[in-house]
């Protein structure tokens, strides 16, 4: 006997029947041996006004975006959220918080958030190491500046990467 799947579901105000037949080795009609029927899959839509099922899909393919479009995320995200969860709640609740996050890092891929935050980290200090070494040259012209000008000119005591620098030796 073939195998079959059959799931009868309601999103989104509309009532779905989803079909599945794995492949299937079964023996030949004529001879010996054996031979593989193919997979087989299709939607149906239940037509209220009519009291009929109406035929969507065969297609493996367009099912599968039939589905994502209507639950709004793809079997992984499904897996993710909906399924995996089930089985490691408790696990969860009974956690301390760095088991929790990695827990949650796993289901939900956090992993390349913190790459992203690690390269940004990087180069906020590659970005503030060259501020400090535009306002250590800003500072030496302005040191050249006040010998020159004498005590004409006052430079105020702020430091390389000083957000107020700039403008204090402009105004000096």
């Amino acid at each position: 006997t073939r195998t079959q799947v059959t799931l009868d579901v309601t999103v989104a105000g509309r009532r779905l029947e989803i079909t599945r037949l794995p492949p299937w080795e079964r023996p030949k009609k004529r001879g010996t041996g054996t031979t593989v029927d193919k997979a087989q899959t299709w939607l149906r839509e239940y037509d209220a006004t009519a009291g009929a099922w109406k035929d969507l899909s065969r297609s493996h393919q367009e099912i599968g975006e039939e589905i994502t479009q209507l639950l709004g995320m793809s079997r992984e995200q499904f897996c993710q959220v909906v399924l995996l969860p089930q089985g490691e709640f408790a696990r969860f609740l009974r956690a301390d918080a760095e088991a929790r996050g990695k827990l949650l890092g796993r289901l939900f891929d956090t992993q390349r958030f913190a790459d992203v935050e690690r390269r940004l980290a990087d180069r906020r200090r590659a970005t503030e190491a060259q501020v400090r070494e535009g306002d250590a040259a800003l500072l030496a012209d302005a040191h050249r500046m006040q010998q020159a000008a004498g005590d004409a000119m006052e430079l105020p005591a702020l430091a390389p990467g000083d957000p107020d620098l700039a403008e204090a030796v402009l105004t000096a």
